[in-house]
C-alpha cells in the first residue's frame, strides 16, 4: 500500500459494493472522506451523518469516485458549463450546454 492510492480528504466517494452489516452505509450511499492513513484506515462520513471507518483495502473493495457513480447514471441534463474533480483531485471545467446536478 502507498502514499498515493490513499484517498484525500474531503474526496467524494459512493458505496458501490454492498459492505458487511457491521459497517455503515448501503449501495449508492454518497461519503466524504474525513481523513485516511495507511494504519489507521480510511474515515468516512455519510451524506446522512454517520461517520465509519475501514480498513484501506476493504475501502477501496466497497468505494468508487463519486465522479464515476455520476457518470454511469442516466440523470436529466441541467445547461450551463459545471466543475468536475477528478479522482485524482484535478478540476475540470466543462464549458458545454449540458451538465449533470
Amino acid at each position: 500500500m502507498t502514499i498515493e492510492m490513499l484517498p484525500r480528504v474531503g474526496q467524494r466517494y459512493v458505496v458501490a459494493v454492498r459492505p458487511p452489516d457491521w459497517y455503515a452505509g448501503r449501495i449508492g450511499d454518497g461519503a466524504v472522506v474525513e481523513e485516511a492513513t495507511a494504519q489507521g484506515g480510511v474515515y468516512v462520513r455519510f451524506d446522512r451523518g454517520l461517520l465509519d471507518t475501514f480498513p484501506v483495502a476493504r475501502f477501496l473493495e466497497y468505494f468508487r469516485p463519486a465522479v464515476l457513480a455520476a457518470r454511469e447514471t442516466n440523470e436529466p441534463r441541467i445547461p450551463g458549463p459545471w466543475i468536475e474533480r477528478t479522482p485524482s483531485g484535478r478540476i475540470l471545467l466543462h464549458r458545454t450546454n449540458d451538465r449533470r446536478p
